[in-house]
Formats: C-alpha cells, structure tokens, sequence
C-alpha cells in the first residue's frame, strides 16, 4: 500500500469515527436533557437529585473529551464514562423503588443508558483499531506504560 492510500484510508476511519462520536454526543445530550426533567420531580430527596445531575454533567464531559485525548486517555475517559452510567442506573433504580420517579420514565432512561453503553463499547472499538491499525510508531511510548499506580503530579522544586 503507497502512502496516498495508507492516508485516504487513515482520513476515512476517522471521518467515520468522528460521526459515530457526533451520534453518541447528540444521544448524551439528550439523555442528560431527559434526566434532569426527570429529576425536576424529585423534591424531597435533594442529594439524590443532585447527584444524578452530577452525574450526567460528568458523562458529558467524558464523552466530548473523547475525540480530543491520548490513546491511553480515551481508554481512562470511556471507562468513566461507563461508570457514570452504572452509577446513573443503580440511582435511577433507586428512584423508582422509592417511587420518586415513574416506572415509564425509569424503563425509558434506563433502555436509552444501556443503548448508550454499546454505542460507546462500539465507537470506542472502532477507534482503538483504527489508531493501531494506523500508528506508525512515531507516538511517544512512554505513554503506552501508564496504569493505575502513575498519578498526574506536578513537581515542586526540592527547595519547596
């Protein structure tokens, strides 16, 4: 394969890649506009309101860091992302138990978190092939050996 087709090709898998996290930032958008309608009704436990609230603000912020971030940062962020869901989920479920929210409005977030959920494990799959598939090796590696004991800290002069 020349370099010409090796480009056309890396420029497709991303086009395709930026509309598949256009579509997941619109059904994020949504979602959050459908739960804190939903959660316009819940008076009586404001901690509880607030945290879904919260919560929804995080996963738009993980998901439109996305197309923005390192290969090891996008996997960070969609983890988060997932997180978040789950959290939404189990609070939801809550809700309804307590019968702060409807059952109809609890199923159709629900259904529309867990669509979201594959929508994300499938953009990020395309992603991820995409950027390996492609990467010529002039990444820097030492970002390829970050894991859960490496902390983001800024150095402070010895003299601090």
């Amino acid at each position: 394969m020349d370099k010409k087709q090796h480009k056309d090709i890396e420029q497709y898998g991303h086009k395709n890649e930026r509309v598949d996290m256009l579509s997941v930032k619109r059904h994020v958008e949504k979602i959050v506009t459908a739960l804190y309608m939903v959660t316009g009704v819940i008076l009586s436990d404001k901690h509880l309101r607030e945290r879904l609230r919260f919560l929804g603000i995080q996963l738009i912020s993980h998901t439109y860091s996305l197309d923005s971030r390192s290969k090891e940062q996008v996997v960070i962020d969609i983890g988060h992302a997932e997180y978040d869901i789950a959290e939404i989920n189990a609070l939801l479920e809550v809700s309804v138990t307590l019968g702060f929210i409807t059952d109809m409005n609890f199923n159709i977030l629900h259904t529309e978190l867990n669509k979201l959920v594959r929508q994300i494990e499938s953009v990020s799959h395309t992603a991820q092939f995409t950027r390996l598939w492609f990467d010529d090796g002039a990444g820097d590696r030492k970002s390829t050996r970050l894991n859960s004991s490496h902390t983001d800290i800024s150095r402070m002069p010895s003299s601090a």
